[in-house]
């Protein structure tokens, strides 16, 4: 067993220079891909088939631009909002075939995406950019609640 880990240490020199600073992501090359899974509001799991490669690839995706709250939240609150996100996401895209339309999708459900009503010009993230740079402080949306009228 200490035979193969010290050759592996030999061998891979090359690792020993790594720092985050000088890696470049790894973002798998493919333009179509199924949800598999739904694990919060924004985090997924997908399977693509990589180039020409005949092996299909399963992938965790965390969705840009999107920040749910986390499954393993610090509050049973939290907890319930993750619950419910992850089962809106679900019920929207779960074994769906994904061919880069998500942006169009995200900027119709996803809060900070949409368009602000007294300004369609701004998104809700612009809107808070402006206010931030005005107050000279990050502002972030930390809650929201969502009206519906009659059915």
């Amino acid at each position: 067993m200490f035979g193969f880990l010290f050759s592996c240490f030999s061998c891979s020199h090359k690792l020993h220079t790594i720092t985050p600073d000088n890696m470049k992501p790894f973002v798998p090359s493919f333009t179509e891909c199924k949800v598999i899974s739904v694990y919060d509001g924004d985090t997924i799991t997908v399977a693509a088939f990589l180039n020409k490669d005949p092996q299909c690839y399963k992938f965790k995706v965390r969705l840009n631009g999107i920040d749910s709250p986390e499954m393993r939240g610090s509050s049973p609150n939290e907890k319930q909002h993750a619950l419910q996100s992850r089962d809106a996401l679900k019920e929207k895209i779960m074994d769906k075939i994904i061919t880069g339309k998500m942006n169009a999708f995200y900027d119709q459900v996803c809060l900070i995406k949409q368009k602000f009503i007294k300004d369609p010009d701004f998104t809700i993230e612009k809107l808070l950019q402006n206010k931030s740079k005005e107050v000279g402080s990050d502002l972030r949306l930390v809650q929201f609640v969502r009206w519906s009228i009659g059915q």
